[in-house]
């Protein structure tokens, strides 16, 4: 019965922490980029790492991978404090974005 308890207890605790965590917003800050998929914003990380601006160009040109525009209130989807890299979805939006964690503030 006591084990009961606990787990319940923990799966209680669990899933208001998942909820906070899905509500709170943010907002963006100017001077990173963003990508659609995980696959494109690691691959231009890897060419902002190796300064080749000229293959970073090209991957932003395609538009698969793009600037990411300061002000735009978004919500954490995956990723957290201590993780470089977070998904987030624009408010009022159905898109999700891979970014920097520190593209974005409270």
């Amino acid at each position: 019965m006591r084990r009961k308890l606990i787990l319940i207890i923990l799966l209680t605790l669990s899933f208001s922490s998942t909820l906070s965590f899905a509500q709170d917003a943010y907002v963006t800050k100017p001077g990173y980029f963003a990508a659609v998929n995980k696959q494109d914003f690691e691959k231009a990380v890897e060419y902002f790492v190796q300064k080749d601006e000229e293959a970073l160009n090209k991957i932003m040109k395609t538009k698969r991978v793009f600037p990411l525009k300061g002000g735009i209130k978004v919500y954490l989807v995956k990723g957290g404090i201590f993780s470089g890299k977070i998904k987030i979805r624009p408010a009022g939006s159905t898109v999700e974005l891979w970014t920097f964690r520190e593209a974005i503030s409270p």
